[in-house]
């Protein structure tokens, strides 16, 4: 009886998920370049420039590194992996700060930079 049927499914509410999916990935990606901005001069109040910018580039690196998953793994911009995202981000900047705090203020003066990162590490 059904075999020649031709049928398509959906329900009024189909548009409104659409749209949802669609400005979540836009939300996604505007937020993130925000928070970019935010975090070099957020971090310049407390690091030298140079130690600013490799904690954004390493923030910058990590989403880059979390789309290109999400785009192998097929999985959507939703908000699930974009609570996700942040998370990830958050702890990323965390460890990273962290690092490059103790890599300028939490060691002894006049140590080489391979050892003051090295201490910086052992320390976080």
């Amino acid at each position: 009886l059904a075999q020649n049927a031709s049928a398509t499914a959906y329900h009024s509410s189909w548009a409104g998920h659409v749209s949802r999916y669609e400005a979540i990935g836009q939300i996604t990606l505007s937020s993130l370049g925000f928070a970019a901005i935010v975090v070099f001069f957020m971090l310049m109040l407390f690091l030298p420039a140079h130690l600013a910018a490799t904690a954004t580039l390493n923030v910058i690196f990590a989403t880059a590194t979390i789309f290109a998953v999400m785009a192998i793994g097929g999985m959507t911009a939703n908000i699930v992996t974009y609570m996700g995202l942040v998370s990830a981000l958050g702890f990323c900047l965390d460890f990273t700060t962290s690092v490059c705090y103790n890599s300028r203020y939490g060691v002894p003066r006049g140590l080489t930079w391979n050892r003051r990162m090295r201490l910086s590490l052992e320390k976080c």
